[in-house]
């Protein structure tokens, strides 16, 4: 089948029969469920993962890969189109947006412009429970176990607005500490670039503002 103008998109009134069609059936329940699941499939096709790898990394069948992208999600053939995957993909209003739909479009955005193996780091391993349990704020928690490359540039993105000097003083040291201890591996694009969370957004609370400053100096002392 030939790849339209754009991603095609069934109604979600639709109701499919899975003893006629399992794999359509199953296909549709990821895309009319939504959250993480349906973003983490979605954000391997942007960083155009081989079906056979996705299927074994999210114990799906590979005709339920190939379902969902002929019919909710055709985009491979315009992955070189840098314009209108952004204008087609990440249309999302962040002004509006939850900040659970915030991270499910930062995962598209980040796989696209960084590929599988930085995606992997952030929704596969420890990682993935931590997100369920506490959303973007795992990631500045010691069990999901990021990378220094990718975590100087998480402390980057979630930097609240309200520091203190001496706050932002601790956190520049972090960041030129994480900078040499990982000059030799540098994110393929600026995390802060990818990804569309507004900074003091996801620490706007104190409880938020106080554990970034509790992992700040959690990791200077580990350095």
């Amino acid at each position: 089948m030939a790849a339209s103008s754009q991603p095609s998109v069934l109604s979600s009134a639709m109701v499919f029969d899975p003893t006629n069609d399992p794999a359509l059936a199953e296909a549709y329940a990821i895309y009319d469920g939504g959250g993480l699941r349906r973003a983490e499939l979605e954000a391997r096709i942007l960083a155009n993962q081989p079906v056979a790898k996705i299927a074994g990394s999210m114990q799906l069948a590979e005709a339920v890969i190939e379902v969902y992208e002929e019919i909710f999600f055709q985009v491979r053939a315009y992955l070189d189109d840098r314009q209108w995957i952004s204008k087609t993909v990440f249309t999302i209003d962040l002004t509006v947006a939850t900040l659970a739909e915030q991270l499910e479009n930062d995962w598209r955005s980040f796989a696209y412009y960084n590929g599988i193996e930085a995606l992997e780091e952030l929704v596969g391993g420890a990682a993935r429970d931590a997100l369920q349990q506490h959303g973007t704020m795992a990631y500045l928690m010691p069990e999901t176990r990021l990378s220094h490359a990718v975590l100087a540039e998480v402390v980057e993105v979630l930097l609240p607005a309200d520091l203190t000097r001496a706050e932002t003083l601790e956190v520049g040291r972090l960041g030129r500490l994480l900078d040499v201890v990982d000059k030799a591996v540098p994110m393929p694009k600026s995390l802060a670039q990818s990804f569309g969370i507004a900074r003091g957004v996801v620490l706007a609370k104190e409880a938020g503002r106080t554990l970034y400053l509790e992992r700040v100096r959690q990791l200077i002392a580990a350095l």
